[in-house]
Parts: C-alpha cells; sequence; structure tokens
C-alpha cells in the first residue's frame, strides 16, 4: 500500500496521523516490539548518564514512556517532554502524576524548540527522527538545547545487515504489523507509514540506539530563524500572557519583570478591567509600567488581535492571575473577550495553557471549573507557596510561585528553590 501523504506538507500528515492512533499507541508498541520497547528506553535513559538535579528533555515524547525513566534516572532530575500532536500528549497524561512537578509535557515543534541555549544534561528522542521533515534541523535544535558535555540519546529500529534476519524483518514490520495495527486502530496506513519508514530515509543507518554526542554547544543554523518565531538565528519564544481581576497581580508583573530580560523571549499581554484596578489597588505600579514591560500589548476587547488567532505561533499561555469569573469562561469555552479568546486558541492549537488560580476557600462550582478546565488541557496552577526554600519576605514567596510556573512552561530561571532532598 502506497504512504497516502504529501511530502510538501509532512508536518501535517505526521500530526494527523498520529492524533489519529493516540488511543492505542502504546499497545501497538508493545506489540510490534513483543515488549522490547520498554528495554531499549530504559538502554537509551542509561547512555545519558544524567546527574543527580539534572534536567532532561524528550523531543517527539508521544505519550510520555521516556518521561517517569528520565525523572528516575537520577536523585530529582526535571524532566520534560513536548510533542506537536495534543491527542498524543492528552493520552499519556496519567503517566506523569506520580512525579508532581519533576515531570511535565508541552506542545512544541522540534524543528524549533522553544527552549534557551545549553538548558538540558540530557535530549532524547524515540522513533522520532524518520518523521521530522528536515532530519539536520532537528538534530540542530537538539544539540543547542543540550549543555556542554551533555548527551543527546536517538532511539530508532533500523534494517538489520543480515539478509536472513533483513527479510524477516521486513516480512514483519511491513506486512504483519500494519495488518494488526490496522485491526486495533481502524488506521492500517497510519502503521505503513510508521514501519515504512526506516532511519535510512532520513540519511542515517545504524543500531536501534545511537549517541549522538556529547554534544559540544550548538550546531550553526541552518537559516536565519525556525519558523514565524524567530530572531537572530534562534528559535524565538512568544508567551501569551492574560492579567485578570483576581488578588496577586504583582504574579503577573514578576512574570514580565522576569521575561524581559530574556531577549529571546516575545511576550503578548493582555490585562482585563478588573485587574486594572487590582494593579492600582494592589501594588506602586502604573498601569502603564506593567504594559511597557510586554512586547506587544492589546486591548482586553479587541477580539480580532493578533493573539485571537491560532496562526501566531506560540509556546502558550499564563494566566495569572487567573480570576473565578476568568476561569469559568475558559472552562466553558466562552470567548467573550480577547483573554479568554486567546486562552481558549491556546487550547484547540494544543498548546500548554497554565491558569495560576487564585481563590479561596473553594465550593463545588469552583472545583467543577477547575475539572472542566483541565478536561480541555489546561492546567490549573494555584500560588500555593513552599516552605523548604525558607522564604524570608513576601518577595520570595513570589519569586518562588512565578519561578515555578516559568519552569512549568519551559522558560530556565533561577527565581525558586529546588528541592534537593533531605540532608542527613
Amino acid at each position: 500500500m502506497e504512504n497516502k501523504y504529501d511530502p510538501q506538507d509532512k508536518a501535517r500528515y505526521v500530526r494527523k496521523m498520529f492524533g489519529a492512533i493516540a488511543g492505542r499507541y502504546d499497545l501497538m508498541n508493545r506489540l510490534m516490539t513483543g515488549g522490547r520497547d520498554g528495554d531499549w528506553r530504559r538502554e537509551a535513559v542509561a547512555l545519558t548518564h544524567l546527574p543527580p538535579g539534572g534536567r532532561a528533555l524528550d523531543v517527539g515524547t508521544g505519550t510520555g514512556d521516556f518521561l517517569p525513566l528520565l525523572a528516575g534516572a537520577a536523585p530529582n532530575v526535571d524532566a520534560i517532554g513536548v510533542d506537536f500532536t495534543w491527542e498524543m500528549l492528552a493520552a499519556g497524561r496519567n503517566k506523569l502524576a506520580p512525579y508532581g512537578d519533576r515531570a511535565a509535557c508541552a506542545a512544541a515543534d522540534a524543528l524549533a524548540l522553544p527552549f534557551g541555549d545549553n538548558t538540558f544534561d540530557a535530549v532524547v528522542n524515540g522513533f522520532l527522527l524518520r518523521n521530522v521533515a528536515d532530519l539536520r534541523t532537528a538534530l540542530a535544535e537538539m544539540a543547542r538545547v543540550t549543555r556542554p558535555g551533555g548527551h543527546v540519546v536517538c532511539l530508532e529500529i533500523t534494517n538489520p545487515t543480515l539478509p536472513l534476519f533483513r527479510e524477516l524483518f521486513r516480512f514483519y514490520f511491513h506486512h504483519l504489523v500494519p495488518r494488526i495495527g490496522g485491526f486495533i486502530s481502524g488506521r492500517p496506513e497510519a502503521y505503513h507509514y510508521a514501519i515504512g519508514r526506516p532511519l535510512r530515509d532520513a540519511g542515517r543507518a545504524g543500531p536501534p540506539v545511537g549517541r549522538c554526542g556529547p554534544a559540544r554547544g550548538a550546531l550553526p543554523p541552518l537559516w536565519p530563524g525556525h519558523g514565524d518565531a524567530a530572531r537572530g538565528g534562534q528559535a524565538m519564544r512568544r508567551l501569551v500572557v492574560g492579567i485578570s481581576g483576581a488578588s496577586g497581580a504583582i504574579y503577573g508583573i514578576r512574570l514580565l519583570e522576569t521575561l524581559r530580560q530574556d531577549p529571546d523571549v516575545e511576550t503578548h499581554l493582555v490585562v482585563s478591567p478588573a485587574a486594572r484596578l487590582t494593579i492600582a489597588s494592589e501594588t506602586d505600579r502604573r498601569l502603564s509600567d506593567v504594559e511597557a514591560l510586554a512586547d506587544a500589548v492589546y486591548s482586553y476587547q479587541n477580539v480580532g488581535a493578533a493573539i485571537a488567532s491560532g496562526s501566531l505561533a506560540t509556546a502558550g499561555m499564563v494566566v495569572v492571575p487567573c480570576s473565578v469569573k476568568t476561569l469559568s469562561a475558559i472552562a466553558n469555552s466562552y470567548a467573550g473577550d480577547l483573554l479568554t479568546r486567546a486562552a481558549d486558541v491556546t487550547l484547540k492549537e494544543g498548546r500548554p495553557l497554565l491558569l495560576v488560580f487564585r481563590e479561596t476557600p473553594l465550593h463545588a462550582g469552583h472545583i467543577r471549573l477547575m475539572a472542566l478546565a483541565a478536561g480541555s488541557g489546561a492546567t490549573l496552577f494555584p500560588p500555593v507557596p513552599a516552605f523548604y526554600g525558607r522564604p524570608q519576605t513576601v518577595d520570595d514567596i513570589v519569586n518562588e510561585t512565578v519561578g515555578r510556573v516559568l519552569r512549568r512552561m519551559g522558560f530556565d530561571n533561577d527565581l525558586y528553590t529546588r528541592w534537593l532532598g533531605l540532608k542527613p
């Protein structure tokens, strides 16, 4: 059977194809490999040599099978997985629950990773390279975000070199697997595509686990930018920030102040009318001072603004703080203003949406709204302070929350204290 996709629009095809089989993806992986895929992943993680307290990235994470292994590779490792297929991320969400903040997923493209240079101690990918539209760019991006001395580990299935095994391999993966996959998923063409493109098609061949490293800095840029969110040869990370009328306006202000210091981050801000009142009553800042922290500012009622369309590429959106009214609108897809429209666009495009919900105590209606929003893909992030860092001031508490919010969105920072375990 021919692969029914347009090579000129490979990314769109791959996203659609994996979105269609996401619910049965894990089952098919186990069946196709006889359960060996878990062993291969463990072998790949062992090659990363992650240090205690290290950071790891899984590119093309799919349903997140690598993330628990990375988070458990050494004490206090933080692991994040990125993928551009929302259905795959949603299918694997429950795998991360035992790891709390140490394992997370975000929507991102392997060709324009939304992270700064030298961010991670290790980068892994599994069965990704055959699916990227540009292999060199994908490898360059992985090398760019890897710290000097870190490792990039690629897990792939390739054709055996011995003739007998090669024929058995081809019969199994090119004839039996597509039929099994089609029967289980109802999408036989997906498995002809997935198995029908060995790694040599991408310009490489090798063993199932290949180590591209240790990485010694970023590869040279291949063009003056990646996608439409780029600056100076590096991926531009564009974040939408909404400040609603809940108490805690300082959280949104501090987030903008922090991102303002990074020249490779572009912030797009919308402030609700109630937030204007809160900023005036809770802080000494003028609204104009707050707006000056952002790269672009929009009127709350301007539903025709750039951030109201999914065609504007972003790394996601943070609503900080998030009021009950705003949560209710987002949870019920009631996009009656630009803030809630931008949030709805973020969800429909499969990008991360983080709501710093600032309300207490909670009644049953609040909890139902949080469940609705989470069910649509939002992350609820109440500003609950941690005290293991021994905060001395209110500013310390604000910084700790904002630091964790930024880290959850994939933005590196030094605002918060990491838990490194109890000292003997």
